[in-house]
């Protein structure tokens, strides 16, 4: 690993996380996006919708006080969520095994590089972290979630 990722050992270790967190990121949207984006991924979400849309209707049953609709609509609110549901949770599979592949490819090697090494220090101005140093494991998550999100949101997810 350290062969392919040399040129990125020669940049302070907070970038070269930041960059690999970076490219963790936008393939993991990338193919969620192709996969879940594709016609089925639409229909699963929508019949998905359809189903929890149906919990209004057992809502409003129940303060109606009929008993016996709010039931029947409830069982039929958790058929079709568990259909519905094992639809979309196949489809989210292969993004899913691709994202821990990445990370079961990366986190090591970030572990066997910069073991116990401070990557960055926190400013002194945040309360009850700040001041403090962090390893590459936190700033991994921190950069992680915060370019995961923005990813998101520039790729349309």
């Amino acid at each position: 690993m350290n062969a392919i990722l040399s040129p990125l050992l020669s940049l302070h270790p907070a970038l070269t996380i930041f960059i690999v967190a970076l490219v963790i990121s936008i393939v993991t949207t990338f193919v969620n996006k192709k996969t879940m984006n594709s016609e089925k991924g639409k229909v699963a979400k929508e019949k998905l919708e359809k189903a929890n849309k149906l919990r209004d209707d057992v809502l409003k049953a129940q303060k109606e006080g009929d008993k016996k609709k709010a039931e029947q609509l409830s069982k039929r609110v958790l058929e079709l969520q568990s259909k519905y549901f094992s639809e979309y949770s196949s489809l989210s599979f292969k993004p899913m095994l691709i994202s821990i592949f990445l990370v079961i490819l990366f986190l090591p090697w970030m572990k066997s590089t910069y073991g116990s090494q401070i990557v960055a220090t926190v400013p002194a101005v945040i309360p009850y972290i700040g001041g403090n140093g962090m390893s590459w494991l936190w700033w991994y998550f921190i950069c992680a979630l915060s370019l995961s999100i923005v990813v998101r949101k520039i790729m349309g997810e």
